[in-house]
């Protein structure tokens, strides 16, 4: 089986807002090895910037070395 057959095999799909969204499920033992997370354009960045925040806390990370940014796209509808 080639790579193309296999990342086929390991994309699933999920429904979110209307919209058929595909994604590739991970299994990590620990921590992924993150140094900056984006949030995407939406209504209230700022309460999803906090969240993203308080979540990664949660699960472990040091927030002196892990950037929280606000995505510069605009918003469309």
């Amino acid at each position: 089986m080639d790579t193309g057959d296999k990342l086929k095999q390991a994309v699933s799909f999920r429904a979110q807002n209307g919209i058929i969204i595909p994604y590739i499920a991970v299994d990590f033992k620990g921590r992924l090895p993150l140094s900056h997370i984006t949030i995407g354009p939406k209504n209230n960045i700022d309460i999803a910037k906090r969240g993203m925040e308080h979540y990664m806390k949660s699960k472990g990370y040091d927030m002196d070395q892990l950037t929280i940014s606000k995505s510069v796209a605009a918003l469309r509808y």
